[in-house]
């Protein structure tokens, strides 16, 4: 029943269990830096759309504030919707038998569509002007769906590699704290991405001055699927499946099993889904560089803060783990992220962000990023636990009905951070298309209210 033999499972024990030293290394550098920069890839092409796709179907279509709110609904049932298809895809990589691997196949399987979505959604049909706003959204939400089902296809199996790569818990947990380090740039390299794209570009923003047209989107589109997936593929390429497995005959059932049965997957699930407040922000960079600067063009300098002080925080994190285990860890890292965010929030309030006080800003911010390192890795280190323990308790090897779950549980998480975050857009009143001229600028006008909603 696919069942490995004479492998080190830290979760025959409990996940908080010291895995034996590793007498050699399994995974070259070349492999540990081609499954890392993997990871920076895909998260460019999800970095991408969760910035800007809001911002461009605004500008685009000329739409006013409520936009986001729609947007924001729109995401929210594609997310819903497509989150169906994670069991299927998660007990079909299960059942594979292929020469390369039961993960990489689903990989290069999604590229093409992946690339072909992406593209599609910033693409400025001129048809689409003018037409009905309900056949509008209706036109966005079936583009949007179908770019979540190629997004999982290639999500659920990437993020599995992890469990099977190497067998060695210590080798596994470095390989996952540097591929989510990267992950984490991955997710900002759009905002730097755009601002090159610019210089290129007549009309538009101009590096990080105005707003970006029409053009610059599309250009920016297909500069970060180029990127993004052509690092992807190195997934596929250079990495080894080197966990031993077998097909196995799961279903539907299985899977609800393996989440009332498997108290690590359940825990990984229920945390993704009460911690969902921690993602909005990254629904909506775009539009708070438009608020508190006043143009979009700068959401790499608002975003900047938050994403160092991210990287510090995923680097140190598995030495806490190793220190303190990986409940002490995650625990200790919220309360001080709860604390670092009310700070934020009642200074900002209480001060504003005019002149120098956006720099205090951007230094909250990065003190509060310090405590989201534990929510991106102690999952993903329990993940890969969880399965080995699943494979302990019942004899099969289900990395794809495991990643699955993880992968559903993130989607409603993003679905619902990207619906409230836009929502919140948009009772603040904010708009891109409410400019004004300022030293012979064209800058976003947003008030206090609006900064501060």
């Amino acid at each position: 029943m696919g069942k490995r033999k004479n492998v080190p499972v830290a979760a025959e024990v409990g996940v908080d269990a010291e895995a034996p030293p590793s007498r050699k290394k399994q995974m070259s550098t070349k492999e540990v830096m081609a499954y890392a920069f993997g990871l920076f890839g895909f998260q460019i092409v999800v970095g991408f759309m969760s910035s800007y796709q809001a911002s461009f179907i605004n500008h685009f279509f000329g739409l006013g504030a409520a936009a986001y709110a729609i947007v924001g609904i729109i995401i929210l049932v594609s997310k819903l919707a497509s989150a169906i298809a994670d069991p299927f895809i998660g007990t079909l990589i299960d059942r594979t038998n292929n020469k390369r691997g039961k993960l990489k196949p689903f990989i290069i399987y999604s590229i093409a569509p992946l690339a072909l979505f992406t593209i599609l959604i910033f693409a400025p049909f001129k048809g689409l002007k003018g037409i009905d706003e309900s056949v509008l959204y209706f036109y966005v939400f079936i583009m949007y769906f179908f770019w979540c089902i190629a997004m999982t296809v290639g999500d659920i199996p990437s993020q599995a590699m992890s469990a099977v790569i190497t067998t060695d818990n210590t080798e596994r947990a470095s390989v996952i704290s540097l591929a989510n380090t990267m992950k984490t740039v991955g997710l900002v390299m759009p905002a730097v991405i755009m601002p090159i794209v610019t210089l290129f570009i007549p009309e538009g923003a101009h590096f990080l001055q105005g707003k970006f047209n029409t053009t610059e989107y599309f250009v920016g589109a297909i500069a970060c699927v180029v990127i993004g997936l052509g690092c992807f593929a190195l997934i596929p390429a250079l990495n080894k499946e080197r966990v031993p497995y077998h097909a196995e005959k799961v279903g539907l059932k299985e899977m609800g099993r393996a989440l009332k049965e498997n108290k690590y997957l359940l825990l990984i699930f229920l945390s993704y889904i009460f911690g969902f407040g921690r993602m909005g922000a990254i629904a909506i960079p775009t539009q708070t560089a438009g608020a508190l600067i006043g143009t979009e063009a700068q959401s790499a300098i608002v975003g900047l803060s938050t994403a160092i002080g991210g990287m510090v925080s995923m680097i140190i994190t598995p030495k806490l783990v190793k220190k303190y285990n990986e409940k002490r860890t995650f625990i200790g890292f919220s309360i001080f992220h709860f604390i670092m965010s009310a700070i934020c929030i009642i200074v900002s309030f209480s001060i504003g962000y005019e002149g120098w006080k956006i720099y205090l800003a951007y230094v909250l911010l990065f003190f509060r990023a310090l405590g989201c390192g534990a929510y991106y890795i102690v999952p993903l280190l329990m993940l890969a636990d969880a399965v080995d323990y699943y494979e302990v308790k019942t004899g099969k090897r289900t990395e794809g009905i495991a990643y699955s779950i993880n992968s559903f549980a993130i989607k409603i998480t993003m679905a619902m951070a990207a619906a409230v975050a836009l929502g919140l857009v948009a009772a603040g009143g904010y708009s891109n298309t409410n400019t004004v001229i300022e030293g012979g600028k064209e800058i976003i006008a947003a008030s206090r209210q609006t900064q501060n909603w």
